[in-house]
């Protein structure tokens, strides 16, 4: 019998060592994630970084609009939904006005239906409300940028 602090240890090594992570040839993929808590976002791009993704980190919807480059779009983007100067619905109007197809994935403390059909009608490719798994995030950000989409097994997620 492994001891639990050797169990720790080694999962640990599988998580830094990418693990049973994304094993897909190519490129990796590129994702923004905006979250005015640094935290937060801090720690869902460490998550996402695991899962083979180049990212870029901005405060704010604003600052996350200024990083977009249209020649070279992300493959995904995850965004708070409420976020100072622009919020997350406002980055998703302002990328489909330049006719942007990335997919973004917006990340909100309200769980609201309404809120998650206006998500949807903008063309949101997820919902996803807090608190949430991490891990089942990533999965939802992995399939998302290669195009599979799908619903998500988590009840605090909705996808198109």
């Amino acid at each position: 019998m492994v001891a639990p602090a050797a169990r720790i240890a080694a999962r640990r090594r599988q998580v830094a060592n990418n693990e049973g992570g994304d094993k897909r040839i190519g490129p990796p993929k590129r994702a923004i994630i905006a979250d005015d808590d640094a935290d937060h976002r801090r720690l869902l791009a460490s998550v996402i970084r695991r899962a083979g993704f180049e990212v870029l980190e901005a405060q704010n919807g604003e600052e996350l609009l200024d990083m977009y480059d249209g020649q070279h779009p992300p493959d995904v983007i995850v965004t708070d939904l409420m976020m100072p100067r622009v919020s997350g619905f406002g980055v998703i109007e302002k990328l489909r006005d330049l006719e942007s197809s990335v997919p973004i994935v917006l990340v909100s403390a309200v769980g609201d239906d309404n809120m998650d059909i206006l998500a949807r009608d903008l063309g949101a490719a997820a919902m996803v409300h807090k608190p949430f798994d991490f891990a089942v995030l990533r999965d939802l950000v992995v399939r998302i940028a290669h195009g599979a989409g799908g619903t998500s097994a988590a009840t605090n997620t909705t996808t198109r």
